[in-house]
C-alpha cells in the first residue's frame, strides 16, 4: 500500500478510536450501585440531637445521667448534649424560643433539618433512670426494629398512618397492597436484585402515639387527624421522598416514590433522594455485618463512601437531571378496580404488634413485636398459574431482554455506525490507491 493510502486508512481508524474514547463514561460502565444500595451509605448526614436545657449550668445530677447514657447512643444517629438555655449565643437556644417551652429541666429532640419534638419539660429529679426511658424511646420503637429486620429483604417499606375517613383509609391500603404485586414483577427488570416487593405497615389512630417519635422524624403531621398519610422508607431506614396525604396527592406520586428505588445511582436523580434524613436507630457491628453479606460490599467503608460520594457529586455525567415524573416501573400502574380474589393468590399475613396509646413497650421484646394491637402486613404471594414450562421460559428471556439498559442499546448503534464508516472509507482508500497503483 502506497504511503498516502496508508496514512489515510491510519486516519479513518483513529477516527474511530477518537470518537469511542470521547463517549461518557457513564455510559461505557454502568454504576455498580443503585439508589437502595446509596441508601444504606451514611455519607456524613447530621444527627438528631437530644438535648437537655437546664436553667443555669447544668448540676451535677444533670452531667452524671448524661455521662451514663452518652456510650448506649455511640452506635446511633443520635448525639445528647446539655445547654444552659440562657446562654443566648448557642444556636440551640434560638431554636427553643420558637417553642413553649417555659419549664426547665427540658428534653427536646431536634431533627437535622432542625425541627423540634419536645419531649418533656419541667422534669423534676432527671436522674439517669428517666434519662435512660426517654433514650429508649428515642432510639427504637417495635416498627422500627421490624422495618430494620427487613431492610435488606425487601424493597422498601410503605408506612400508611390512618386518618379519620375509614374508606379513604381503606381506598389508601388497597393502593398500596395493589403496588405489592406489581413491584414485584418489576423486580427482574431492575440494575441489581432484591429479593422481595415493598413491605406494607398499617398504623391506626390508636398506634400513633406508641411510634411518635418515628413518625415524626419521617416529617408525618401529628396533628392532623383527618388526612391518611403515607411515609416511604427503604435502606437504612431513610426516608424516601416526601410524606404523600390523602386526598391530595394522587397515585402516580405514590407509583412515582416507589419507581427510584431500583434506579441506577447515576441515573441523573436529585441527591436527595437517594440521601434523605434516615429515622434515630441503632447500626451496630452486627448490622453492619449482615449488610456486607447482603449488600456485596461495606457501607461503611471509606473507600465505598469516596466512591458513592464522587458519582454523586459528579452527577449523571452531562446528561440532564430526570424530572419525578419521568421515574416508573413499566409494571406498575395504579388502577380502582374491583376483583373478586382469585384461588391461586395467598395472602400471608403477619401481625406487628403495637402497644396502645399510654402503655410502655418492653425493652425485652422481640424484634417486631409489641405489646397491644396489631400492624396489618399483608404480602401477596401469586401463585404461578396455570401456563406451560415454555411458555414460562419464554416470559423469563422476554424479561431478561428487556432489562438491557436503553442505553447499551444506543451505544451499540453509534459504534456500528462507526466501525462501518471505518471500513466503507478504508476500502474507498484501498480502491483509490489501487487505481492510482495501475495507471
Amino acid at each position: 500500500m502506497p504511503l498516502p493510502a496508508r496514512r489515510s486508512a491510519a486516519f479513518v481508524f483513529g477516527l474511530l478510536v477518537a470518537a469511542l474514547a470521547v463517549l461518557p463514561a457513564g455510559q461505557v460502565d454502568a454504576c455498580r450501585y443503585t439508589v437502595r444500595d446509596v441508601a444504606f451509605v451514611d455519607l456524613g448526614s447530621s444527627p438528631y440531637r437530644l438535648v437537655v436545657f437546664s436553667e443555669g449550668e447544668p448540676d451535677a445530677a444533670l452531667v452524671t445521667a448524661r455521662d451514663a447514657v452518652r456510650d448506649r447512643l455511640v452506635d446511633s444517629n443520635v448525639v445528647l448534649e446539655l445547654i444552659d438555655q440562657q446562654d443566648s449565643e448557642h444556636p440551640a437556644v434560638a431554636l427553643l424560643e420558637t417553642t413553649d417551652v417555659r419549664e426547665f429541666p427540658a428534653v427536646v429532640l431536634v431533627s437535622p433539618d432542625e425541627r423540634l419534638l419536645v419531649l418533656a419539660e419541667g422534669m423534676t429529679e432527671l436522674d439517669s433512670a428517666k434519662l435512660n426511658t426517654l433514650v429508649d424511646s428515642i432510639i427504637a420503637s417495635p416498627v422500627r426494629e421490624d422495618l430494620l429486620s427487613r431492610a435488606f429483604d425487601v424493597h422498601s417499606t410503605m408506612i400508611v398512618v390512618e386518618g379519620g375517613d375509614a374508606a379513604e383509609n381503606e381506598r389508601i391500603v388497597a393502593m398500596a397492597e395493589q403496588f405489592i404485586p406489581q413491584v414485584r414483577d418489576a423486580l427482574p427488570l431492575m440494575p441489581k436484585p432484591i429479593d422481595g416487593p415493598p413491605h406494607l405497615i398499617v398504623l391506626t389512630r390508636e398506634q400513633i402515639a406508641a411510634e411518635r417519635i418515628l413518625l415524626w422524624s419521617l416529617g408525618v403531621d401529628l396533628e392532623d387527624d383527618t388526612a391518611t398519610q403515607v411515609a416511604i422508607l427503604f435502606g437504612r431506614a431513610r426516608k424516601l421522598g416526601p410524606v404523600l396525604r390523602f386526598p391530595g396527592d394522587d397515585a402516580r406520586k405514590f407509583e412515582r416514590s416507589l419507581a427510584v428505588v431500583g434506579q441506577d445511582c447515576e441515573c441523573g436523580l436529585d441527591r436527595s433522594w437517594m440521601q434523605g434524613d434516615m429515622v434515630p436507630h441503632i447500626w451496630d457491628e452486627e448490622r453492619e455485618r449482615v449488610a456486607m453479606a447482603r449488600l456485596r460490599f461495606d457501607p461503611g467503608s471509606p473507600e465505598v463512601k469516596t466512591e458513592i460520594a464522587q458519582l454523586l457529586t459528579r452527577g449523571p455525567g452531562g446528561k440532564q437531571a430526570l424530572a419525578e415524573s419521568d421515574i416508573v416501573f413499566p409494571a406498575i400502574g395504579y388502577q380502582e378496580i374491583e376483583l373478586d380474589a382469585p384461588e391461586d393468590v395467598a395472602v400471608a399475613s403477619r401481625d406487628v404488634e403495637v402497644p396502645a396509646a399510654g402503655e410502655a413497650s418492653s425493652g425485652s421484646s422481640a424484634p417486631g413485636t409489641i405489646a397491644d394491637g396489631t400492624v396489618a402486613e399483608e404480602t401477596i404471594a401469586a401463585a404461578v398459574d396455570a401456563h406451560s414450562a415454555d411458555d414460562v421460559e419464554q416470559t423469563l428471556g422476554a424479561s431478561e431482554s428487556a432489562a438491557v439498559p436503553f442505553e447499551f442499546g444506543i451505544i451499540s448503534l453509534v459504534v456500528g455506525a462507526l466501525v462501518l464508516v471505518a471500513l466503507v472509507g478504508g476500502g474507498a482508500v484501498l480502491m483509490f490507491s489501487g487505481r492510482e497503483t495501475s495507471s
